[in-house]
């Protein structure tokens, strides 16, 4: 196995493992729900073919689901980003293109950010509009997507200065 293979399986493990045995357990209000795990998704290299992505996404969301009991919710939001990554990413490309990891240190806070809160946008509004599955409290819904938005998208970036990728040479 190639160290980029062995890197990312070990990136799936921690990151599985510190949304489902730390931040899951974290109550802070109803309003606060912090998920990390789309980081995985996020930080595959741009040349993983896209069926590999979307199967990676469902699996990490099956994963966290097994342990939260959220019947499918995670795998289906994890799925989702990974069918819509290569049009997100498609959209943010800067001029010279992608090679490698999309990470903070490569790409940039600027790119890196806009990239995070779109990605972490969609997986929280397709989360939690299924999950809620009602919008008879759309004001609480609306409020509950942006501050867990925010708090997930604070909490990866700050993953991502702690654990910077290393860059190739």
């Amino acid at each position: 196995m190639t160290r980029d293979v062995i890197n990312n399986i070990f990136r799936f493990i921690l990151l599985w493992a510190a949304q489902v045995f730390v931040l899951n357990h974290i109550n802070l209000t109803v309003l606060f729900n912090p998920m990390i795990y789309p980081l995985f998704i996020m930080l595959l290299p741009y040349e993983t073919p896209r069926w590999l992505v979307i199967f990676l996404g469902f699996l990490m969301g099956l994963f966290v689901d097994f342990f939260s009991g959220s019947f499918g919710l995670h795998a289906s939001a994890g799925a989702l980003i990974g069918f819509l990554r290569p049009y997100i990413l498609n959209f943010l490309e800067p001029f010279d293109g992608y090679s490698g990891e999309l990470s903070l240190g490569r790409m940039g806070l600027k790119w890196y950010l806009f990239y995070a809160v779109i990605i972490i946008l969609v997986h929280h509004c397709y989360f939690f509009i299924i999950q809620t599955f009602s919008f008879s409290q759309f004001f609480a819904l609306i409020i509950r997507i942006l501050l867990s938005s925010a708090l997930s998208c604070l909490l990866i970036i700050l993953l991502e200065y702690l654990f910077p990728a290393r860059k190739k040479v």
